[in-house]
């Protein structure tokens, strides 16, 4: 049986890499589209690089805690979407160069991942009987807001493939 302690630090996990999540599709895509003063590339492995460390956290609490819940596959899961996930913004990053095939894959590989580890997230709350973190929770405006964002990717890219374009806004 797994501790409560480990219970409460698994839950803070998934709430934050649900929050990292989030954020990604809501900020990645201005980072990769818009004409701003930093290095997009170095962003992009950052925050990449964050989100994997919350992530190796997440499977260490599973596989020292929960073992008997078998969730060795869902982690896997999780590093193979994440990782999927992370490419694709490179690839978006590299949107004035990107053949548009590749752009295209891309944005549906940035919205199959996300529901991918959303969903993986639940799974794993579900399966452990855990208190649902508010990251994970999104009520329907934020699902509608995160979908037509990912719905919508390929063909912003395409938008601001041209250098009159406008920079993109956040729609908080």
């Amino acid at each position: 049986m797994h501790r409560e302690s480990e219970s409460g630090t698994l839950q803070m996990l998934l709430g934050d890499f649900a929050n990292r999540l989030n954020g990604a599709v809501d900020f990645w895509p201005v980072v990769c589209l818009a004409k701003m003063p930093l290095d997009r590339r170095s962003f992009l492995l950052e925050k990449s690089q964050q989100m994997q460390s919350v992530l190796v956290s997440i499977a260490n609490v599973v596989r020292g805690g929960f073992k008997q819940h078998d969730l060795a596959a869902l982690v896997e899961g999780m590093e193979d979407d994440c990782r999927r996930f992370m490419d694709a913004f490179l690839v978006l990053e590299q949107f004035h160069m990107a053949p548009l095939e590749q752009l295209r894959a891309a944005a549906q590989t940035l919205r199959e991942s996300y529901h991918a580890l959303r969903q993986t997230i639940s799974t794993m709350v579900n399966t452990l009987g855990l208190d649902l973190p508010e990251p994970i929770v999104l009520n329907p405006d934020r699902q509608k807001y995160f979908a037509r964002i990912l719905d919508n990717l390929f063909d912003t890219a395409c938008y601001y493939r041209t250098d009159a374009a406008p920079v993109p806004a956040s729609n908080h």
